[in-house]
């Protein structure tokens, strides 16, 4: 509990609730802000470009998806030019992907830190996300100047109206993934293992995702009932219906996305604080 004059802060045990402290958290937000700039300096320090690379890796992908499964294999874009509509999926499952693998690794990457400091637990994954979300802004930069172009050449048709509602969408996308990562990183702690099938599981992943094809590519009630049950395809299919005016988002998929965000974020949440307290026993 922190006295009026703002010097002295009592630290009190938890209260055995299994759940963390907002209040705590939220008093600790300028070192969230603080180890999110600092992964964004270390992440491009000493690299001749810098940031710029956050406009490349969309770019360079959206380029190698085009010729890869636009051009070889033949894959639909729904109408929308292919450099942009990878663009869109890429940068979207990259911001996606390192929510949760940044967050799968809290434990493992800070147990130095988190063994001689104290602070919220939770200031760390929170920080990955904000990270991330700071790479996917930067990056939607170039999606956004991209889609404004082909938007006067009549070649897309985005919803301009609903572009606010990208303020709720995306968050939500990044608390999912950073419950699915307290998850990881809580049973970690025990499961070396887990650590390296993150990668591969998300490579999986990907694929059973409408990113690099439409939703509306598919015929077949079956495959589409499948792809509609993956928590991803409504974050995917809406926001390249608000921002490219293609997409299939419906009930079904907005459903499934909101109840596995819920379980995922609870579930990991209390996983993490139940595993913050013997965690450096074990790392």
């Amino acid at each position: 509990m922190t006295e009026k004059n703002g010097y002295h802060v009592h630290v009190e045990g938890g209260s055995g609730s299994g759940w963390p402290d907002l209040r705590q958290v939220w008093e600790y937000r300028d070192l969230v802000l603080l180890f999110a700039k600092r992964r964004f300096t270390v992440s491009y320090k000493q690299t001749v470009l810098g940031p710029v690379w956050i406009f490349l890796g969309p770019l360079v992908t959206g380029l190698v998806f085009s010729v890869i499964f636009g051009n070889m294999i033949g894959l639909s874009t729904g109408g929308v030019p292919r450099i942009l509509f990878y663009m869109t999926g890429s940068s979207i499952w990259s911001y996606f992907s390192e929510c949760v693998t940044g967050c799968s690794r809290s434990f493992t990457d800070n147990s130095q830190i988190f063994g001689k400091v104290y602070f919220p637990r939770l200031c760390m994954p929170l920080s990955n996300v904000l990270y991330a979300l700071a790479k996917l802004l930067i990056q939607l930069i170039s999606v956004i100047g991209l889609t404004v172009f082909f938007a006067i050449r009549g070649e897309v048709s985005p919803l301009w109206h609903l572009w606010p509602l990208l303020a709720v969408i995306v968050p939500a996308a990044g608390l999912m993934g950073m419950g699915i990562g307290l998850i990881i990183s809580s049973l970690s702690t025990r499961y070396r293992d887990l650590m390296y099938m993150v990668g591969f599981g998300l490579s999986v992943w990907m694929y059973l995702t409408p990113v690099i094809y439409p939703l509306s590519q598919f015929t077949s009630p079956l495959i589409k009932k499948l792809l509609k049950i993956n928590p991803m395809t409504f974050p995917m299919e809406a926001i390249r219906k608000i921002l490219l005016g293609s997409g299939a988002p419906d009930g079904l998929t907005a459903a499934v996305f909101a109840v596995f965000l819920a379980a995922v974020l609870l579930t990991g949440v209390r996983a993490y604080t139940a595993a913050e307290r013997t965690f450096i026993d074990n790392v």
